[in-house]
């Protein structure tokens, strides 16, 4: 887990992002990474809390969605497919694969704003904190992750 701001002087300005990231499946980082949101947004309930999901698979998304209320009848990943589906009059869906066609490849509707894109999490699954919100993964970032990787080169930074 890396704090983006640690070291740089940056706490003052700007929140901590934090990021979990394994190339690998099964080693509990969405877990991680559920529980790591929920109990931030639990101990920091006058902050907004934002989990944005940028795994083609979605698994932090179905995590977050599914409304154990209701018996797992609506799963969080057929929300996931819902929202992708129930794109309607938008050219592109609200999750980070659409956020992202939007800003990098020009397909924006002048009233899509960045916060449009973010669903509040106990809508849908009302156990969680209501300063959570997610930006949901999509299957597109299997085609988007290499054609931005060939236009925007990682850099590493010191």
């Amino acid at each position: 887990m890396a704090d983006s701001t640690q070291g740089r002087g940056l706490a003052q300005e700007y929140p901590p992002v934090y990021g979990f990231w394994t190339n690998d499946s099964g080693t509990g980082t969405t877990a991680l990474a559920f529980h790591m949101v929920t109990t931030y947004a639990k101990l920091f309930p006058e902050k907004a809390v934002i989990a944005i999901d940028l795994r083609p698979q979605c698994t932090l998304s179905a995590t977050i969605l599914t409304n154990t209320q209701q018996s797992l009848r609506d799963p969080g990943d057929q929300v996931v497919e819902q929202m992708r589906a129930a794109a309607g009059n938008q050219q592109v869906p609200k999750t980070i694969g659409g956020y992202i066609t939007t800003q990098r490849y020009g397909v924006l509707d002048e009233a899509m704003m960045p916060a449009d894109y973010l669903i509040k999490c106990n809508e849908y699954n009302p156990h969680l904190p209501p300063n959570m919100w997610l930006t949901s993964g999509d299957p597109s970032l299997d085609i988007l992750a290499p054609r931005l990787s060939t236009q925007y080169p990682f850099v590493e930074v010191h």
